[in-house]
């Protein structure tokens, strides 16, 4: 089964590396995520099992079909560099911030919705299973450093600031990324929520004083809480602009952070016409934080990984081949003893067992012989320094 959803997988990606978050951003818009059985390019090229994966870098479509969508700009890749590519996102190599763990759970959350909203059947489970089991033995064995865009938040805070202790953190949403701020709010004075979902908002002040054992509360308006705070981080799923110029005009003699980690943009770039205000987008999250050599024994894991793969579909599909000419030899053979020879009708079935079975052994003979399941002496050794 494997072989041959391999061989029909097909994947789209619009992504950081090519295109800036104003770019990604309209593409983002023009499609209606909730709706996606009713564009007519996914009926009429038979799609199966399609995976929406849509996160601030990137949006990419996941499917099984016998020819690509072509959406425009989209880069293509299909089969073993599908799921290549899919390994070295969610494994935080070629992810927006190298290293990120969020994006194992963005990851895993597109296939759940995707089966739940029927898009997708567990079938696609196949492939998922194979890009996770690839990503777990590069966490682990390479040692990325684990980031989370709190950490980066953080650690950007701390350079401008150089003290944080005595800030105010204002967190508008309350979404997975904004949850991952949270983790950092007992690093601030105080944090300040903001959600049009009141009762949410109110949910998550009582978990970050729970959990995070930090001072947090409540905020009615944007306004007020821009006011107040020293850094302020937007991270919704909201259409258009929630902080505009205007909020920030009265803003005199005390610096500002404004974050946006949303993706269309929730602050208007114009709000940096005020020298105060220092502002970052997604796309100012993007850099390296792993040294060179990491990142490129990652990816000789990633490939050697690949050419396992792609090695034990070979043999899945050689098995069944050969299983059908065993099948057919046995026949054969059965035939013409019966037909030539007059032996007795058991010792025919034993003897053409026999033939059959010596086919099969060479087969499985050359497949032991092989060496594609060990690693090269590079990856070996680096493992052995660690």
């Amino acid at each position: 089964m494997l072989p041959d959803l391999i061989g029909q997988l097909k994947l789209e990606t619009y992504n950081f590396s090519s295109h800036s978050v104003s770019d990604r951003e309209k593409i983002i818009c023009g499609f209606d995520f909730k709706n996606l059985e009713s564009i007519e390019r996914f009926k009429k090229y038979g799609v199966k099992d399609l995976v929406p994966f849509v996160t601030c870098g990137r949006i990419e479509f996941i499917y099984f079909s016998d020819r690509f969508l072509g959406f425009d700009g989209f880069e293509k890749l299909s089969d073993f560099d599908a799921i290549e590519h899919l390994v070295s996102v969610v494994s935080g190599v070629n992810s927006l911030v190298v290293g990120e763990t969020q994006i194992v759970s963005q990851f895993k959350k597109a296939f759940y919705d995707a089966i739940s909203a029927g898009l997708a059947t567990t079938k696609i489970f196949s492939i998922f299973s194979e890009v996770m089991r690839i990503e777990k033995r590069v966490r682990s064995e390479i040692n990325i450093p684990s980031l989370s865009f709190g950490s980066v938040v953080k650690s950007k805070s701390l350079e401008i600031f150089g003290d944080i202790s005595d800030k105010v953190l204002f967190v508008i949403g309350t979404g997975e990324v904004a949850h991952d701020i949270y983790r950092i709010s007992k690093n601030f004075k105080k944090t300040l929520i903001f959600s049009r979902k009141k009762d949410r908002a109110e949910q998550k002040v009582k978990k970050i004083q729970e959990f995070f054992g930090a001072d947090s509360e409540f905020i009615c308006s944007i306004e007020q809480g821009i006011e107040i705070a020293d850094v302020v981080v937007v991270a919704t799923g909201h259409f258009g602009f929630l902080i505009k110029p205007d909020f920030v005009k009265n803003i005199n003699k005390k610096k500002k952070i404004f974050f946006d980690l949303s993706v269309p943009r929730n602050i208007s770039p114009d709000v940096c016409n005020n020298e105060n205000i220092l502002l970052y987008n997604v796309d100012s999250f993007r850099r390296t934080v792993a040294d060179f050599e990491t990142i490129e024994l990652a990816k000789k894991i990633i490939k050697s990984e690949i050419d396992k793969l792609k090695f034990r579909v070979e043999m899945e599909r050689k098995v069944k081949d050969i299983a059908t000419l065993k099948s057919d030899f046995q026949k054969i053979i059965t035939d013409y003893t019966k037909k030539y020879l007059n032996i007795p009708e058991d010792e025919i079935e034993d003897f053409s067992k026999s033939l059959s079975n010596r086919l099969l052994a060479r087969f499985f003979e050359d497949m032991k012989s092989a060496d594609i399941f060990t690693d090269s002496q590079e990856i070996r050794s680096f493992k052995k320094s660690k």
